[in-house]
């Protein structure tokens, strides 16, 4: 019994590591800047009063979504997918939080 365990174990360990990751409609090196600006636009969001947020929130999105020649529809069926594949949306994150601080690098030198 024990052996027929380790037996299944093992065949379910080697038919999961073989497993494809899912195709994205946004590649992940074009998730990362998108991302970026989407943090940037929820912290400037917190700024405003809430009466005005939605409205705003609409705006910057859709600039986002143009300056990245984006479509709404495939990054929401990306953020899905990548909500399903928390390793991989992990990896894709440590890549946007090294960009965020190098911009922010950036901008300190500016000024």
């Amino acid at each position: 019994m024990r052996a027929l365990f380790v037996t299944m174990t093992l065949l379910l360990t080697v038919v999961s590591c073989g497993e494809k990751e899912a195709d994205l409609f946004i590649s992940e090196e074009a998730m990362v800047p998108i991302l970026c600006d989407v943090h940037i636009a929820e912290a400037a969001l917190q700024s405003l009063p809430m009466n005005s947020r939605d409205s705003m929130a609409e705006i910057y999105y859709r600039q986002i979504f143009q300056i990245h020649e984006v479509k709404w529809e495939d990054f929401e069926q990306t953020m899905s997918i990548l909500r399903e594949d928390p390793i991989r949306l992990e990896r894709i994150y440590e890549h946007v939080m090294e960009e965020l601080a190098k911009r922010d690098a950036e901008k300190g030198n500016d000024t």
